[in-house]
């Protein structure tokens, strides 16, 4: 699983970082850094990513300690 975390520089960044630092499960985290528009963002995602899974996390998102592993099973089913 890869968690692409696509940021700006709002004020919520860290805060969304320290979020997925307390996931109760393991990933790789790459960073979306200022690509414009959103599309490029995506696209970005599709071309970095080399695992089965990725989540597009906001720089606004605070996930529960759950959330990513959450998702990975339920991508398995």
């Amino acid at each position: 699983m890869t968690v692409f975390v696509t940021t700006v520089g709002a004020p919520t960044f860290e805060s969304c970082l320290m979020y997925l630092r307390q996931q109760d499960c393991s990933f790789r985290l790459e960073l979306i850094d200022h690509v414009a528009p959103m599309d490029a963002a995506f696209q970005r995602m599709l071309d970095l990513c080399t695992t089965p899974y990725y989540v597009q996390v906001d720089e606004d998102m605070l996930l529960y300690p759950h959330a990513i592993r959450t998702l990975y099973e339920s991508m398995q089913q």
